[in-house]
């Protein structure tokens, strides 16, 4: 009769029950800033602390060295205040995160994403929202241009801003790549492939393969008059 090896059975449960235990946190890109964990909503009000969450949550998984953030948050201060202002503010998180039960123990390593939670944004919608209808319709409807991502943390800092640069020209490339496949898939209608190409021309209305999708997809509506003005404009805009 063979057995199982239990030292196997042990590791699998507990990854098992590792994976159970991972926290769902949800950050909206566009619109006001808001933080969901596990479909509850986080209060949080400081920028800074807003900022800090952003940081851990869109650069996960890697690991943020305090003293990194301390100079994008608070740059040109003494590294002793920074230092202490940046405690200051993972003491507030704490205690926003602890109302509801949340486990905080990231905040000491400055690490979210792997191993510590599950991280979401509007990006990962996308690869659900082609198959309901109501859920499309809103994701193109939330998508704005590139410098509305994270808008209400601009001007925080200049060594944040740049990081906002970077961060956003990422999201939004990550964005349209998604968004241009969607428009191109065949199994949409006609109207939603619309949708998806006006959504990635507000990140890049300069985008070309937006613009073709969108002109084959009116000519597919039997819209020529449409589909050709589309062109028209685009090289207007072009020239």
């Amino acid at each position: 009769m063979s057995w199982a090896n239990p030292y196997l059975i042990v590791c699998a449960l507990h990854l098992i029950v590792v994976e159970q235990e991972l926290n769902t946190y949800r950050l909206s890109l566009f619109g006001g800033w808001s933080l969901h964990v596990d479909e509850q909503p986080v209060d949080i009000q400081g920028l800074r602390e807003r900022a800090l969450i952003s940081i851990l949550l869109l650069d996960s998984p890697a690991i943020v060295l305090r003293k990194d953030i301390a100079d994008l948050l608070w740059p040109g201060s003494d590294p002793s205040k920074a230092r202490a202002s940046l405690r200051q503010s993972i003491s507030v998180l704490k205690k926003a995160f602890s109302k509801h039960g949340i486990e905080t123990k990231f905040l000491e390593s400055m690490a979210l994403g792997g191993d510590f939670c599950r991280v979401q944004t509007e990006v990962d919608e996308l690869d659900t929202a082609i198959y309901v209808e109501q859920s499309f319709k809103r994701i193109m409807g939330v998508i704005a241009g590139e410098n509305d991502i994270l808008s209400s943390l601009s001007n925080l800092s200049s060594r944040f801003e740049d990081w906002l640069v970077r961060t956003r020209a990422i999201i939004s490339t990550d964005i349209k790549s998604k968004l241009l496949e969607v428009s191109g898939n065949p199994t949409l209608s006609p109207q939603n492939r619309v949708l998806a190409a006006d959504a990635v021309l507000r990140l890049n209305e300069y985008d070309e393969g937006a613009v073709r999708s969108k002109m084959s997809s009116y000519a597919a509506l039997a819209e020529n008059g449409t589909s050709l003005k589309i062109y028209g404009d685009f090289v207007e805009l072009l020239y």
